[in-house]
């Protein structure tokens, strides 16, 4: 959550905390009613609201299942509370500092290389890899990859 969702939230909060404390304070015992269906009713709205930064997608899932027909853009989204969630995916140029990968040559010399591989995910799958990979895609598929090819380039 941004700084400004969980400001928005707690100032919700206090606002119904206040009404509540001035109707309790003015001896209505009917007043519980109203003031807990307030706070209940501001809840459910603040939490159907989630912000994407610039930079990101946002991967709906529906009870754990991934949403395979859409992703979230950049701006604000409205969620069901409770069923529906939202994981944000950077799709920004990363740079991927690789670790250090032992090679032969012809000549049967040993090296040692490493070095920084920069990547993105395209936005509009951000869900397939989400589902199938995960968010530490860098460690489970560039890192393999990468040392095969230069094993398989260096000699």
């Amino acid at each position: 959550m941004s700084t400004i969702e969980v400001l928005a939230g707690m100032g919700l909060l206090l606002a119904t905390v206040l009404f509540t404390y001035l109707w309790l304070s003015l001896k209505k015992t009917a007043a519980i009613a109203p003031a807990l269906m307030t706070l209940v009713a501001a809840l459910l709205v603040f939490a159907s609201f989630r912000s994407v930064p610039p930079g990101h997608r946002g991967v709906y899932t529906w009870l754990g299942a991934v949403n395979m027909d859409t992703v979230a853009g950049e701006g604000f989204t409205v969620l069901v509370p409770g069923f529906q969630s939202l994981t944000l995916v950077d799709v920004r140029v990363t740079p991927h500092e690789f670790k250090q990968i032992e090679a032969a040559t012809k000549e049967l010399l040993e090296i040692k290389m490493t070095g920084k591989l920069n990547y993105h995910i395209d936005p509009e799958r951000a869900n397939l890899v989400y589902q199938r990979v995960g968010l530490d895609f860098p460690e489970k598929v560039l890192d393999p990859a990468l040392s095969d090819f230069i094993k398989e380039v260096t000699p």
